[in-house]
């Protein structure tokens, strides 16, 4: 089976500059910017609005906040689609690993590997050619790190030294564009107090990961009854290349199924966007057609094409003569 993955190539454009004689970059005209970019695909999701199909990223937590079962919740979606999952993991014990598997319903995925405890070192080169050549022999494989302390023996905060470590992920990223790698990290011990774009930080040690990841996600644990037979916690998504950061998630985990609930619990921005979409249809006499209040909202055209979407299931607006109105208030809303 094929997977579902779509990652844009840069068309061949007469004179979009790309590249010069001497094969290095060079500046292009906007013009021919605007041409090559003009049938961009939207972003392709291997779990909607939390995890690209494929890019870099990284997911900060403090210790047991869920990062590891985040991690299965991601081998296991890809699995489902076709894709090879290498999964590399220097921390817990075995036991523990086999219960987590088994929980998570991953006994028979034949397409997940595991890496449990191997002393994996960034710096090891004969490591990093083996694992390139297994990410370019896979069509769209899917990597994680888990933590990154463990791969990195240096000081966490010694920038240059961090530069190095990037530059050793780098070559994983690189050697499938299609690949997806993600870097597990811990958060620094203020990282929650932290507010606004300082967020972006709060993985512990030096700004370059952040700097290095197409996204970037905060794991918060919910406290649940031992009994309960399930696993919760939240992610806040803090940076994303393709889509709107300042989103939140709660991923609730039935243990034994390793079944994952996901549902939105917070946007700002989206919020805003979605008064923003009553405000404009209740000033305007005909009804709006999508494509039209797409455009009134600014921003990707594919967010506000499923906001509005979302809006019309939720009976906020309506549809009526091929374009929208908004919902009329409930009495109690009236009055």
């Amino acid at each position: 089976m094929r997977p579902n993955v779509e990652r844009f190539r840069f068309p061949e454009v007469p004179g979009s500059g790309r590249s010069g004689p001497d094969g290095l970059p060079e500046f292009e005209t906007l013009a021919a910017f605007y041409e090559r970019t003009k049938d961009l695909p939207p972003p392709s999701w291997l779990i909607e609005h939390l995890i690209p199909s494929s890019g870099q990223g990284l997911i900060a937590s403090h210790p047991n906040a869920g990062k590891t079962w985040f991690s299965l919740v991601v081998a296991k979606a890809a699995s489902a689609m076709g894709r090879t999952v290498l999964l590399a993991y220097e921390e817990g014990g075995a036991g523990r690993m086999r219960d987590r598997f088994r929980m998570m319903g991953l006994g028979q995925a034949t397409r997940i590997h595991v890496a449990h405890r191997k002393k994996l070192r960034l710096d090891d080169h004969r490591l990093r050619s083996r694992i390139v050549a297994r990410l370019r022999a896979e069509e769209a494989p899917v990597l994680v790190l888990d933590p990154f302390s463990s791969f990195f023996l240096g000081d966490e905060n010694d920038t240059r030294a961090v530069n190095v470590a990037k530059s050793h992920i780098e070559e994983f990223a690189q050697a499938n564009e299609n690949a997806l790698v993600i870097v597990m990290h811990h958060m620094s011990k203020n990282g929650d107090q932290r507010e606004g774009g300082a967020r972006l930080h709060a993985a512990r040690g030096s700004s370059v990961l952040p700097g290095w990841a197409d996204f970037q996600l905060h794991l918060h644990r919910e406290a649940l009854p031992r009994d309960s037979g399930q696993v919760a916690f939240q992610v806040e998504v803090v940076k994303m290349r393709d889509d709107e950061s300042g989103q939140k998630f709660r991923v609730a985990l039935s243990l034994g199924t390793g079944t994952a609930a996901i549902e939105h619990i917070q946007s700002p921005v989206r919020d805003r966007k979605a008064e923003r979409v009553i405000e404009v249809l209740a000033t305007v006499k005909a009804p709006l057609k999508k494509q039209e209040l797409a455009k009134l909202l600014g921003g990707r055209n594919e967010t506000a094409l499923q906001l509005i979407d979302d809006l019309e299931q939720a009976r906020r607006i309506l549809r009526v003569d091929g374009g929208y109105i908004p919902a009329p208030l409930a009495p109690e809303e009236a009055s």
